[in-house]
Protein backbone atom coordinates (compact mmCIF):
# COMPACT_ATOMS: atom_id res chain seq x y z
CA UNK A 1 0.00 0.00 0.00
CA UNK A 2 1.34 3.64 -1.02
CA UNK A 3 1.79 5.83 2.06
CA UNK A 4 2.75 9.49 1.99
CA UNK A 5 5.33 11.57 4.46
CA UNK A 6 3.09 13.06 7.14
CA UNK A 7 5.66 15.95 7.60
CA UNK A 8 4.84 19.76 5.69
CA UNK A 9 7.65 21.69 6.59
CA UNK A 10 9.76 21.09 3.19
CA UNK A 11 7.32 23.13 1.83
CA UNK A 12 6.58 26.19 4.06
CA UNK A 13 8.63 29.04 3.29
CA UNK A 14 9.14 32.02 5.90
CA UNK A 15 5.22 31.22 6.79
CA UNK A 16 4.58 31.20 3.44
CA UNK A 17 3.07 28.01 1.82
CA UNK A 18 4.86 27.47 -1.81
CA UNK A 19 1.67 26.50 -4.51
CA UNK A 20 3.13 24.34 -6.99
CA UNK A 21 4.48 22.11 -3.86
CA UNK A 22 0.73 21.77 -2.40
CA UNK A 23 -1.31 18.69 -3.31
CA UNK A 24 -0.66 16.46 -5.40
CA UNK A 25 2.43 18.22 -6.91
CA UNK A 26 3.87 18.41 -3.85
CA UNK A 27 5.07 14.89 -3.73
CA UNK A 28 6.56 14.92 -7.76
CA UNK A 29 9.63 17.35 -6.74
CA UNK A 30 12.98 14.97 -6.77
CA UNK A 31 13.18 15.28 -3.26
CA UNK A 32 9.92 13.69 -1.66
CA UNK A 33 10.20 10.93 -4.86
CA UNK A 34 13.21 9.86 -3.44
CA UNK A 35 11.78 9.69 0.03
CA UNK A 36 8.73 7.62 -0.94
CA UNK A 37 10.86 4.85 -3.18
CA UNK A 38 13.13 4.35 -0.18
CA UNK A 39 9.91 4.11 1.94
CA UNK A 40 8.13 1.64 -0.81
CA UNK A 41 10.82 -0.24 -1.07
CA UNK A 42 11.58 -0.48 2.50
CA UNK A 43 7.62 -2.07 2.73
CA UNK A 44 8.28 -4.65 -0.10
CA UNK A 45 11.22 -6.14 1.56
CA UNK A 46 9.35 -6.40 4.92
CA UNK A 47 6.35 -7.80 3.16
CA UNK A 48 8.52 -10.42 1.44
CA UNK A 49 10.29 -11.39 4.87
CA UNK A 50 6.56 -12.10 6.19
CA UNK A 51 6.06 -14.34 2.82
CA UNK A 52 9.38 -16.06 3.58
CA UNK A 53 8.22 -16.71 7.15
CA UNK A 54 4.77 -18.10 6.21
CA UNK A 55 5.91 -20.19 3.99
CA UNK A 56 8.51 -22.15 5.92
CA UNK A 57 6.10 -22.50 9.02
CA UNK A 58 3.90 -24.06 6.16
CA UNK A 59 6.52 -26.67 5.29
CA UNK A 60 7.64 -27.33 8.80
CA UNK A 61 11.36 -25.63 8.56
CA UNK A 62 11.46 -22.94 10.56
CA UNK A 63 13.97 -20.49 10.05
CA UNK A 64 14.99 -22.97 6.47
CA UNK A 65 16.31 -25.86 8.95
CA UNK A 66 15.12 -29.15 7.76
CA UNK A 67 14.63 -31.54 10.33
CA UNK A 68 16.19 -34.83 10.34
CA UNK A 69 13.92 -37.29 9.23
CA UNK A 70 14.02 -40.61 8.23
CA UNK A 71 13.72 -41.09 4.72
CA UNK A 72 10.06 -41.68 3.69
CA UNK A 73 9.16 -44.25 1.37
CA UNK A 74 6.35 -43.96 -1.24
CA UNK A 75 4.49 -46.95 -2.37
CA UNK A 76 5.45 -48.10 -6.06
CA UNK A 77 4.44 -46.27 -9.04
CA UNK A 78 2.42 -48.45 -11.48
CA UNK A 79 4.94 -49.53 -14.51
CA UNK A 80 2.13 -49.48 -17.59
CA UNK A 81 -0.57 -47.09 -17.46
CA UNK A 82 -3.47 -47.11 -20.17
CA UNK A 83 -4.58 -43.93 -21.21
CA UNK A 84 -7.93 -43.26 -23.51
CA UNK A 85 -6.86 -41.58 -26.26
CA UNK A 86 -8.99 -39.56 -28.50
CA UNK A 87 -9.08 -39.74 -32.43
CA UNK A 88 -6.53 -37.44 -34.07
CA UNK A 89 -9.06 -36.40 -36.46
CA UNK A 90 -12.81 -37.22 -37.21
CA UNK A 91 -14.24 -38.44 -40.53
CA UNK A 92 -17.26 -37.43 -41.08
CA UNK A 93 -19.28 -39.78 -44.40
CA UNK A 94 -22.39 -38.55 -45.65
CA UNK A 95 -24.67 -41.03 -47.27
CA UNK A 96 -26.42 -39.54 -50.34
CA UNK A 97 -29.04 -41.21 -52.34
CA UNK A 98 -28.88 -40.88 -55.99
CA UNK A 99 -32.71 -39.31 -56.28
CA UNK A 100 -31.45 -36.83 -53.72
CA UNK A 101 -29.65 -35.82 -56.37
CA UNK A 102 -31.80 -34.70 -58.23
CA UNK A 103 -33.22 -30.83 -57.94
CA UNK A 104 -36.31 -30.42 -55.64
CA UNK A 105 -39.39 -30.35 -57.34
CA UNK A 106 -40.03 -26.55 -56.90
CA UNK A 107 -37.12 -26.07 -59.18
CA UNK A 108 -38.98 -27.24 -61.84
CA UNK A 109 -41.96 -24.84 -61.42
CA UNK A 110 -39.28 -22.10 -60.60
CA UNK A 111 -37.30 -22.79 -63.99
CA UNK A 112 -40.29 -22.69 -66.03
CA UNK A 113 -42.24 -19.25 -64.39
CA UNK A 114 -38.28 -18.00 -65.17
CA UNK A 115 -38.85 -19.10 -68.82
CA UNK A 116 -42.52 -17.30 -68.60
CA UNK A 117 -41.15 -14.55 -67.33
CA UNK A 118 -37.74 -13.74 -69.61
CA UNK A 119 -40.07 -14.91 -73.17
CA UNK A 120 -42.56 -12.15 -71.49
CA UNK A 121 -40.01 -9.69 -71.61
CA UNK A 122 -38.70 -10.31 -75.00
CA UNK A 123 -42.13 -9.55 -76.21
CA UNK A 124 -41.87 -6.52 -74.37
CA UNK A 125 -38.58 -5.28 -75.54
CA UNK A 126 -39.28 -6.87 -79.34
CA UNK A 127 -42.27 -4.18 -79.10
CA UNK A 128 -40.82 -1.75 -77.85
CA UNK A 129 -38.18 -1.49 -80.90
CA UNK A 130 -41.07 -1.08 -82.81
CA UNK A 131 -42.59 1.61 -81.34
CA UNK A 132 -39.88 3.32 -81.71
CA UNK A 133 -39.23 2.89 -85.21
CA UNK A 134 -42.57 3.74 -85.65
CA UNK A 135 -42.37 7.34 -83.78
CA UNK A 136 -38.90 7.85 -85.82
CA UNK A 137 -41.26 7.45 -89.61
CA UNK A 138 -43.34 10.07 -88.28
CA UNK A 139 -41.06 12.16 -86.59
CA UNK A 140 -39.60 12.19 -90.40
CA UNK A 141 -42.65 12.96 -91.86
CA UNK A 142 -43.85 15.79 -89.63
CA UNK A 143 -40.44 17.45 -90.06
CA UNK A 144 -40.82 16.86 -93.78
CA UNK A 145 -43.92 18.55 -93.85
CA UNK A 146 -43.12 20.90 -91.57
CA UNK A 147 -40.27 21.87 -94.06
CA UNK A 148 -42.64 21.78 -96.97
CA UNK A 149 -45.40 24.38 -95.08
CA UNK A 150 -42.06 26.80 -95.03
CA UNK A 151 -41.46 26.48 -98.23
CA UNK A 152 -45.08 27.50 -99.08
CA UNK A 153 -45.60 30.35 -96.89
CA UNK A 154 -42.02 31.66 -98.24
CA UNK A 155 -43.89 31.59 -101.75
CA UNK A 156 -47.37 33.14 -100.61
CA UNK A 157 -44.86 36.24 -98.91
CA UNK A 158 -43.33 36.82 -102.45
CA UNK A 159 -46.56 36.59 -104.62
CA UNK A 160 -47.84 39.36 -102.06
CA UNK A 161 -45.18 41.77 -102.16
CA UNK A 162 -44.40 43.65 -104.59
CA UNK A 163 -41.98 42.28 -106.45
CA UNK A 164 -44.27 39.74 -108.33
CA UNK A 165 -41.81 37.25 -109.55
CA UNK A 166 -42.17 33.83 -108.93
CA UNK A 167 -39.57 31.32 -108.67
CA UNK A 168 -39.74 27.76 -109.42
CA UNK A 169 -37.01 25.46 -107.95
CA UNK A 170 -37.55 22.00 -108.97
CA UNK A 171 -35.43 19.34 -107.11
CA UNK A 172 -34.30 16.22 -108.87
CA UNK A 173 -34.04 13.34 -106.58
CA UNK A 174 -31.36 10.87 -107.50
CA UNK A 175 -32.17 7.20 -108.18
CA UNK A 176 -30.39 5.34 -104.95
CA UNK A 177 -28.36 1.91 -105.80
CA UNK A 178 -30.63 -1.02 -105.73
Amino acid sequence: MLSLPASQSANVVIGKEDPAATGIWGYLNPKCSQVLITHERDVAMREAEVARRKAELLIGTPGGVLPTQSPVSCPVCPTQIFFDIPPAQTLIKEVVKEQELAPPGWWKEASSRAEEILDRELRVAEREREITRREESVNKREHEASRREAWIMEQLVLINSDNAAVEEEVYYEQPGPK
